[in-house]
């Protein structure tokens, strides 16, 4: 059977690909599960940065919700643990993993493949990728989505994916903070491997120091963050010696 996830290190780079291209790359609870299985590896072995992408045509088209009702009981309780637990629990691991997720998108990131673009910490996309949240077309609220875009845009531009449904371009998804940068697309391999390139150059300390920071501080007032960074900083500077 073919692995619907691909994990491969080289160097100081992990890339972590979704690989179910005929279905478009949707991601099933126990891919999600295995991805985050992946990033806990990349971190393990050393890696400074994990690439994220898709095989095939399209970066993730969604969420694969086949079997979900077939877990868990019907109440609410028995629903969360059966259908929205895993994909949260997925979602907190692109957050939690220490070194920087760098998202590679071309074709399409519809539904959960948005949730994922915006998640990465940084995503350079093709001039052809396409953005869309569709949920509300079966009239089911994008609970799962709006919780991965809330600390990544902002709530004009989640209001309008959610109840348009309409598709964005690449250009427009960085304007809404989706997506970092926008290539040719026949540039996103160079532009991923000059990225990786200028990443690898820096120290593990580092790598973390920032993510942790972005990860913490952009929520607390100037003095306590000012008051984080020196702390962070002087870790950082003592490893260093």
């Amino acid at each position: 059977m073919t692995e619907q996830v691909l994990y491969e290190k080289s160097l100081h780079v992990s890339t972590v690909t979704l690989n179910r291209p005929s279905e478009g790359n949707i991601v099933s609870a126990d891919m999600g599960q295995k991805i985050s299985e992946f990033f806990e590896r990349a971190v393990n072995n050393g890696s400074k940065m994990i690439l994220f992408r898709g095989n095939g045509e399209n970066f993730c088209t969604g969420r694969d919700v086949s079997g979900l009702k077939e877990h868990g009981d019907a109440t609410a309780i028995g629903l969360r643990e059966a259908n929205t637990d895993p994909a949260l629990n997925f979602y907190s691991s692109f957050i939690n993993t220490p070194i920087p997720i760098v998202g590679a998108v071309d074709g399409w990131a519809d539904g959960m493949g948005c949730a994922l673009a915006a998640l990465c910490d940084i995503t350079i996309a093709t001039e052809s990728a396409r953005f869309r949240v569709p949920e509300m077309d079966r009239d089911i609220p994008p609970g799962l989505v709006m919780t991965a875009f809330q600390d990544r845009i902002q709530r004009k531009a989640i209001a309008y994916l959610v109840y348009s449904r309409d598709e964005i371009d690449a250009v427009t998804a960085r304007e809404f903070g989706i997506v970092s940068k926008v290539v040719a697309p026949g540039n996103l391999e160079k532009s991923v491997a000059e990225l990786s390139e200028k990443i690898s150059g820096n120290s593990i300390a580092s790598i973390k120091m920032v993510k942790e920071y972005l990860n913490n501080a952009l929520d607390m007032d100037r003095q306590a963050a000012s008051s984080y960074a020196s702390i962070l900083l002087s870790n950082v500077m003592s490893s260093h010696s």
